[in-house]
């Protein structure tokens, strides 16, 4: 049971921004948050341990504004400082904010006005848009292109209930096109994520019962912690992009050791509910051995691209051994277990190919 520092103030939505030396965009941040048309909110900003004037510019930029709480904590990663900042949080209602993101006015509006109206929700999310360095516009509905569990399911697969968003915030004409979506999804999000974390408005309720981020796993964090909030009882999401997300900024997680470890994280993390929870999955067996063939490859892939190839024998051979009907997998395999000077050679040809 997680303990919160603060007591609850009801109706009060708290945006929790964990940050690292991006003083050239969090005022950018925070100001979304603060432009809420949800006025009954405040902004959490916790600093995990900058060095590049982020205090200074906070303190300039947001020392008389009441609504905006700064914390500063030693570098101890992007979990540790939500969870500071949801442990230090008042509302009844919690937000995460990545600082180089932001949100549209009326996004905490919509979804606190969906989690009243159906209060057995422990979270809901919304689309979003993706925008480049510069700002502009590259996707304008990212959210089902990013996450590999809408590969797989279709919106009425995923949800049980759809209900018009003009219903819910009628004065809201933006959203007069958009709906809510309902339903139990842990299943099926153990198959692919489906949520960004600076997307979606969960209950502190909630995180009372699922705990906080779980500070060892320093790549897929966010995984994690969201199937906790859908293994508890039934999510929402909005049709309708709430925020820009960046991309293509230079800090973000793109080398290969990260992209190995978050499928090797995206593994630990459906492992244990696998082998001790199967009763609640409503998969097939069928549907759970490509779940495990697809995990497998996607590690054996990373460890191919970061020449782990012990590793990545494995996890191929694994993959294998769920769906046997895999051409590319195989040839992977084979590729791992050539010699060094004839494997370096097809293993570029196979980056080359990916890149094309």
């Amino acid at each position: 049971m997680t303990t919160f520092q603060n007591p609850l103030t009801t109706g009060l939505a708290s945006a929790v921004i964990p940050t690292f030396n991006r003083a050239y965009c969090i005022a950018r941040t925070i100001d979304s948050a603060l432009a809420q048309t949800y006025r009954d909110t405040e902004v959490v900003v916790v600093d995990d341990g900058s060095t590049d004037g982020t205090a200074e510019m906070i303190r300039d930029r947001f020392g008389n504004e009441p609504r905006v709480r700064y914390l500063h904590q030693q570098n101890a990663g992007v979990s540790a400082a939500r969870n500071a900042g949801m442990l230090a949080a008042r509302g009844e209602f919690l937000a995460l904010l990545d600082s180089d993101d932001s949100w549209h006015p009326w996004k905490l509006e919509a979804q606190i006005a969906a989690l009243r109206r159906f209060p057995e929700l422990g979270m809901v999310w919304t689309d979003f848009e993706a925008v480049d360095p510069e700002g502009r516009i590259v996707d304008p509905r990212h959210l089902k292109a990013m996450f590999a569990g809408y590969k797989h399911f279709s919106d009425e697969e995923l949800f049980t209930a759809r209900y018009p968003m003009r219903s819910l915030t009628p004065h809201l004409g933006q959203l007069n096109e958009s709906n809510l979506y309902v339903g139990h999804v842990f299943s099926r999000m153990l198959v692919g994520a489906l949520v960004l974390t600076s997307t979606a408005v969960f209950r502190r309720a909630t995180v009372e019962r699922v705990g906080l981020f779980d500070t060892g796993l320093k790549i897929g964090e966010d995984y994690d912690f969201l199937l906790r909030i859908a293994h508890e009882g039934p999510v929402g999401c909005i049709d309708a992009p709430a925020m820009q997300y960046q991309r293509g900024l230079a800090d973000h997680h793109s080398r290969d050791e990260h992209k190995l470890l978050h499928a090797v994280n995206h593994l630990r993390t459906i492992e244990p509910y696998l082998e001790n929870d199967r009763a609640r999955i409503q998969l097939s067996d069928g549907q759970i051995r490509q779940m495990l063939a697809d995990v497998h490859r996607w590690i054996g892939e990373k460890a191919v691209d970061g020449g782990q190839l012990a590793l990545a024998r494995k996890h191929l051979a694994k993959s294998l051994w769920q769906n046997s009907r895999q051409a590319r997998c195989l040839g992977l395999l084979l590729v791992s277990c050539l010699p060094q000077f004839c494997g370096d050679a097809l293993r570029n040809i196979y980056r080359r190919c990916k890149m094309a």
